[in-house]
């Protein structure tokens, strides 16, 4: 059983004050390969270190101190009630 979803972008007039080519890299990461889910994209190692590096860099540009975080190993994402780490593999 696939659960799907459909999202509908409609432009907002005027356009919200956010950097475009920021919201243009959000988008190519979340859309770049066919049938991907955004929690196997969100979780692969690659892009958590993307964001990881972007926060930081974002933080030092605006003087912001990095939250102290206990490393807690990799994220695991719940639904349902369900485990996380019990052995689905997501979509190929």
């Amino acid at each position: 059983k696939v659960d799907s979803r459909v999202v509908r972008i409609e432009p907002r007039n005027p356009p919200p004050p956010i950097n475009f080519a920021e919201w243009d890299g959000m988008v190519r990461l979340c859309f770049n390969r066919k049938n991907k889910t955004l929690r196997a994209i969100f979780t692969s190692k690659a892009v958590l270190t993307l964001l990881e590096g972007n926060f930081k860099t974002f933080c030092a540009l605006k003087g912001i101190p990095l939250p102290e975080v206990a490393d807690q190993g990799p994220v695991q994402m719940e639904e349902d009630g369900g485990d996380a780490a019990a052995g689905s593999k997501g979509s190929r």
